[in-house]
């Protein structure tokens, strides 16, 4: 398993950013585990705090203000390709729409539904 300088969670809900740190902690994946309930927040602290290639982002799909999708496009118009960070949809979505729509984004690693496990960590982490 790869092991992460620094995992941002990105998740409107409190609970599963919560039960993903737990899990994530536990699995030793990264030094730092940094979590936003919203994409916006998440956006002003890569402004002043960017990731490169050895972070993770763990990232939600329906949240509101900014989606995932959203957060996605933003982040590629604002990140130099060469740092990018290794991105995992974090979603307890399981529509065929969403799938198609994150599969084809170069910036997406992968895909996870809610809520994460060890196993999960494991296979996709």
């Amino acid at each position: 398993m790869q092991k992460f300088k620094k995992v941002l969670l990105i998740d409107d809900n409190t609970i599963d950013i919560y039960v993903n740190k737990y899990m994530l902690e536990k699995a030793h994946v990264a030094e730092s585990i940094v979590s936003f309930t919203s994409g916006l927040d998440a956006m002003d602290y890569l402004s002043s705090s960017p990731v490169d290639s050895s972070d993770l982002i763990l990232l939600d799909i329906q949240m509101p203000v900014m989606n995932g999708f959203e957060f996605l496009k933003k982040l590629e118009n604002e990140i130099q390709s060469s740092s990018l960070p290794k991105i995992i949809m974090l979603s307890s979505s399981q529509n065929e729409k969403d799938f198609s729509v994150f599969s084809k984004n170069n910036l997406v690693s992968g895909y996870i539904i809610k809520p994460l496990s060890p196993e999960k960590i494991g296979k996709h982490i």
